[in-house]
């Protein structure tokens, strides 16, 4: 007869918990409203930190880095990813329709050669974006900062390497092809 929190009891089939769930929904609401602008910071900080992966992206692959945030190429590609984003936290719940978003993930990263190590990059990064938003935007939430990013961290550990293993399997539909 303990005390059972149902609330941190992990989903078998997502390996979130309740709490982890509403962080992350909650958290995106608040970001939504922002999408360029975290979008935008998300990837100048990832591009400053990892220059090579610019090349990926012939908009702006010969733009400085001093002259990305205000790139228009770099500002679409960052809605494009943050509603990505928002479609894949509406879905938390529908694994099946989840799975044949990562695939789609897969399909379309796949052409660049890039892998899951290459996406766990962009995901670490990503987290370390949300806490550095100015005036720390998710002080308003039922649950501490550390534990929103703690809950999109453990969302990105259980989806990159599903969509790893989808670019794998594209890689070798490929190579029998050949």
């Amino acid at each position: 007869m303990g005390n059972n929190n149902t609330k941190d009891v992990p989903d078998p089939s997502s390996g979130l918990t309740p709490r982890q769930k509403d962080a992350i929904r909650e958290s995106w609401k608040l970001m939504d409203k922002h999408q360029k602008m975290i979008g935008t910071k998300f990837f100048v900080k990832f591009f400053s930190e990892n220059p090579t992966y610019t090349q990926t992206f012939t908009r702006f692959r010969h733009v400085t880095l001093d002259d990305l945030p205000n790139n228009k190429a770099l500002q679409a590609h960052a809605v494009t990813f943050m509603k990505g984003m928002g479609t894949l936290v509406e879905n938390v719940d529908d694994l099946e329709c989840m799975d044949e978003l990562l695939y789609k993930i897969a399909t379309r990263h796949h052409p660049f050669g890039l892998k899951a190590s290459d996406l766990h990059k962009g995901t670490d990064m990503f987290a370390e974006t949300l806490m550095d938003l100015e005036n720390n935007m998710f002080e308003t939430l039922e649950y501490p900062p550390e534990f929103v990013v703690a809950s999109w961290k453990k969302a990105f550990d259980v989806i990159i390497p599903i969509v790893g293993e989808y670019i794998d399997d594209l890689q070798r539909a490929e190579d029998e092809c050949l």
